[in-house]
């Protein structure tokens, strides 16, 4: 790749990296409800891993990550001061305390509700699995931590890699338990809470050790330093925002629980095929992008950051879009040949398809929203992001509350989908009006052409090849089918995208 920007690079090596990952946790997700199907102790599962996640979005790769990343940034001009290792410490150190205090009362308060038995059936069976999956947080958020440390050193492969382990980890749990100990599925469940426990301690190892061998001596020094406070007030500030996109995900997970055994199961597998191309590539393209976007505001280089940051939303949406069309397309096909497998039955593909129509409407607000919530963050603006945040929570519990007693499951993805568009649409408006020297209209002209090409690769797709897709043949020649019209959409959407000179819109990032 010489002829690209390192910048460019960096965002290939990242998402080729993290493409083994996603597929991984496809391949993951297929392995599980192929063995345990969409019932109750699937959805029991999902719930209680909801909770460990919240908290890793809000104190690991979220808010703390954001506020973390410019201090962290700007103490590697000083090499030779060790305060970059010792910021490192100080966070890690506060980390540690706050997520085990966490994991102590969590533990305790479900103990109780488990004996005062004041909860549903369903509920009281996801509570084993929360009390088990709540001390993952302490291993996942100072793993993320530690690969927002590599990140801010353009080290960007191992932190991809990571995930791979807790894939992996899940994905044998599940065969040792289905085919080896041929267990219920109640216990195949608690089964895999231990593989995620397992997977976390490998993921906290893995940067750890890369960034030993770069100089890194771990040190308990919980006390704060100047640079940490700076981190503290960065993230007070953003905490409270992550916490509200946080809480809508719960409060959606909460209420899918409420309509049916497996509209949590399916709502989950939906969502999990959208976040592959956002997985894949959108992650990449914000991840690598972040850092710099930290250095050139800490330079108060104005130019540059705008620059950075509007080829962000050129390559996200030229990512993006297409993908977000593309599984409307093949929404059944594609849910067909990953999940129809065991225990994953006709029913169970015709609604995640009907979700996945829906969700595919949110992948490019989403993406672009991650973007704009870091390119906040990294001028240390974090109470733009709380206040959309507020008001995306606000819209996503109203239209829930209606459409779940309306379309069930479809009517919280209606609302997800609803509430991502406003939170995207709002932020790009409070980012225009805060820095007013941001060129949006003279980035209209590419994104129209992106649209265009890629209906135009709908369309075309559509009637070269969406018609040979039939359903009832084996996996492989639904797999070669599927495939083959991927193919034609790629050839179509490059042929265009280099036609009509897209490829320019990276050119200017360093």
């Amino acid at each position: 790749m010489p002829n690209l920007p390192k910048t460019v690079q960096h965002i290939l090596t990242l998402a080729g990296s993290t493409s083994a990952s996603r597929v991984l946790g496809l391949v993951r997700d297929v392995v599980m409800v192929s063995a345990m199907g969409t019932g109750l102790y699937t959805s029991a599962f999902l719930v209680a891993f909801t909770l460990p996640n919240l908290f890793r979005r809000l104190l690991g790769e979220g808010a703390l990550n954001s506020a973390f990343i410019p201090v962290f940034t700007r103490t590697l001009s000083d090499a030779t001061s060790g305060k970059s290792w010792a910021l490192l410490n100080s966070v890690i150190s506060r980390l540690l305390i706050i997520t085990s205090a966490i994991a102590l009362i969590t533990l305790l308060f479900f103990e109780g509700l488990k004996h005062l038995s004041i909860l549903p059936e369903n509920w009281q069976t996801a509570i084993p699995y929360t009390q088990w999956l709540i001390h993952y947080v302490v291993l996942i958020c100072i793993a993320a931590i530690l690969t927002g440390a590599l990140n801010s050193h353009s080290k960007f492969a191992v932190p991809s890699l990571s995930p791979i382990i807790l894939n992996v980890s899940m994905i044998t749990a599940v065969i040792i338990g289905n085919l080896i100990l041929n267990q219920s599925t109640q216990n195949l469940a608690m089964t895999l809470c231990i593989g995620v426990l397992i997977g976390g301690a490998l993921q906290m190892l893995l940067p750890a050790v890369q960034l030993m061998s770069m100089g890194w001596k771990p040190q308990w020094t919980p006390k704060l330093n100047e640079d940490s406070r700076e981190v503290q007030t960065l993230f007070l500030g953003a905490g409270l925002g992550a916490a509200v996109v946080q809480l809508n995900h719960l409060i959606s997970r909460i209420l899918a629980y409420q309509v049916s055994d497996d509209a949590v199961s399916h709502l989950y597998l939906s969502n999990r095929i959208t976040e592959l191309p956002l997985g894949i590539f959108s992650v990449a393209i914000y991840t690598v992008l972040f850092p710099l976007l930290s250095k050139q505001a800490t330079r108060d280089e104005s130019t540059s950051f705008n620059t950075t940051f509007e080829k962000g939303i050129l390559l996200i949406t030229a990512i993006s879009l297409p993908a977000s069309l593309g599984l409307i397309l093949l929404a059944e096909p594609t849910t067909r040949l990953l999940f129809e497998w065991g225990e994953f039955g006709e029913s169970d593909v015709i609604e995640v398809s009907r979700l996945l129509i829906i969700y595919s409407f949110s992948i490019l607000p989403i993406a672009l929203s991650a973007l704009l919530t870091r390119a906040f963050h990294a001028t240390k603006n974090m109470r733009a992001p709380v206040r959309v945040s507020v008001i995306a929570l606000i819209v996503n519990t109203l239209l829930s509350l209606v459409f779940m007693n309306i379309w069930g499951a479809a009517g919280l993805a209606i609302a997800n989908t609803t509430a991502a568009v406003v939170h995207n649409f709002l932020l790009l408006y409070l980012f225009k009006r805060i820095r007013p020297d941001f060129r949006f209209l003279q980035l209209i002209p590419n994104l129209l052409k992106l649209a265009v090409i890629s209906v135009t690769m709908v369309a075309a797709t559509y009637l070269l090849g969406m018609h040979i897709i039939e359903m009832n043949v084996s996996k492989a020649v639904l797999a070669m089918e599927v495939i083959g019209v991927i193919g034609v959409s790629v050839m179509i959407y490059l042929g265009l995208f280099f036609l009509l000179r897209l490829n320019k819109i990276y050119r200017g990032l360093r």
